[in-house]
């Protein structure tokens, strides 16, 4: 299904004499294994978003528990860099 989608946006759109190439990063969480509400749900299904444009864009990705730890890191490497 997930790639159903993704292949949507493979083929340019039309708009008078212009294609337009559209490129899109899925990220999916999944209720109640990554969030028991709403908020929880939308922040883990937003880290999956950034981990799939990282690994090329026009993708998707599931959410990981690993992902959060990743993104916590990153965060900590930026803060003591200012």
């Amino acid at each position: 299904m997930e790639e159903k989608v993704v292949d949507i946006f493979k083929e340019p759109y039309k708009i008078r004499e212009h294609e337009i190439y559209i490129t899109i990063s899925i990220g999916i969480s999944i209720f109640p294994k990554d969030g028991r509400d709403a908020h929880a749900l939308m922040k883990n299904a937003d880290t999956s978003m950034y981990s799939a444009k990282e690994n090329g864009r026009n993708n998707y990705r599931f959410y990981d528990a690993s992902m959060s730890e990743e993104v916590r890191k990153r965060l900590e490497k930026q803060r003591s860099v200012v």
